[in-house]
C-alpha cells in the first residue's frame, strides 16, 4: 500500500469518529508502529495560567498510569522543554531534540528522568495551529529512542492536523449540545466552582442562597451525567463549556 493511501485512509477513519476520544484513538493507531505507545493532545497553556487551569487545555490523553497526575500535579508543563520548543516550533521533532535551558536546566533534566522512570524514554511532538490560530499539539512517547523515518514524519503531521481540526469540530458540537440543555445559572454556578469557590462565595457573587447554588450545581450535574460537583466540574471542562 502506497504512502498517500495509507494517509487517506487514516485520515478517513479520523473523519468518521464521532467523539474525539476516537478520533485521538485512531491516531495512536497510526503511530503505534514505530513504537509510540502513548499520547497526550491539547492546546498549550499560558504562562500566566494557574495551576488549577492547567488541565482544561488538556484533550485526550493515554498515558502510563500516575503520570499524568504527577504531569499536573508538579505543574510540568510551564517547564517542559518538549512544550517550550512547540511554541517555536511548527515541524515534528523528536522529545530528545528539545533544547534545554540553562536557567532550568536540573528541573527540565528531572522531568525527562521521571517520564523515563514511567516508562516514557522518548517520544515525538507535533506542533498544531488550530483555525482560530490556538496553539495545540499532539505528543506521542514510547519506551524506547523514536526511529520514525522522514517520509512516516511527514505523513504523522498531516494525519495529526486533520485529528485535531476533527477533534475541534466534535468539541464545539458536543459544547453547543450541553449549553443548550445547561440554564443560566447552572452555567454561572459551574464556572465559580471551576474558580474553586465555595456554596457560600458563589452565592454571594450571584446574590443568591446556599441552598440555591446547591440545586443549580445538582441540576447541572444530573444534565452533564455528573456523580458529583467536581465531576460536573471535569464534564464542563471536556464539553468545552468552561474555557
Amino acid at each position: 500500500m502506497s504512502a498517500f493511501i495509507k494517509t487517506f485512509d487514516a485520515i478517513e477513519r479520523v473523519n468518521q469518529c464521532d467523539t474525539p476520544e476516537r478520533v485521538f484513538h485512531e491516531l495512536l493507531k497510526v503511530v503505534e508502529p514505530y513504537g509510540l505507545t502513548n499520547l497526550m493532545a491539547g492546546t498549550m497553556p499560558s504562562p500566566h495560567d494557574k495551576r488549577a487551569e492547567t488541565k482544561r487545555h488538556l484533550w485526550a490523553e493515554r498515558q502510563p498510569e500516575g503520570w499524568m497526575q504527577r504531569y499536573l500535579q508538579q505543574s510540568y508543563v510551564f517547564t517542559d522543554p518538549v512544550i517550550r520548543r512547540i511554541h517555536g516550533e511548527l515541524s515534528p521533532f523528536r522529545w530528545s531534540e528539545a533544547p534545554l535551558s540553562a536557567a532550568i536546566e536540573t528541573r527540565q533534566k528531572l522531568i525527562f528522568s521521571e517520564a523515563s522512570e514511567f516508562g516514557l524514554k522518548d517520544g515525538l511532538a507535533v506542533p498544531i495551529v488550530l483555525v482560530d490560530g490556538t496553539l495545540g499539539s499532539v505528543s506521542f512517547g514510547g519506551g524506547g529512542l523514536v526511529d520514525v523515518p522522514t517520509h512516516a514524519m511527514g505523513e504523522i503531521n498531516l494525519i495529526a492536523i486533520y485529528a485535531m481540526g476533527r477533534a475541534v469540530q466534535l468539541r464545539s458540537e458536543t459544547e453547543h449540545s450541553v449549553r443548550a440543555k445547561l440554564t443560566t445559572r447552572e452555567l454561572d454556578t459551574l464556572r465559580w466552582a471551576c474558580e474553586g469557590l465555595t456554596m457560600i462565595e458563589i452565592g454571594e457573587r450571584l446574590g443568591i442562597s446556599n441552598r440555591t447554588v446547591e440545586l443549580h450545581l445538582k441540576s447541572a450535574a444530573t444534565k452533564l451525567g455528573a456523580r458529583n460537583r467536581a465531576h460536573a466540574v471535569a464534564e464542563a471542562f471536556r464539553a468545552g463549556i468552561i474555557h
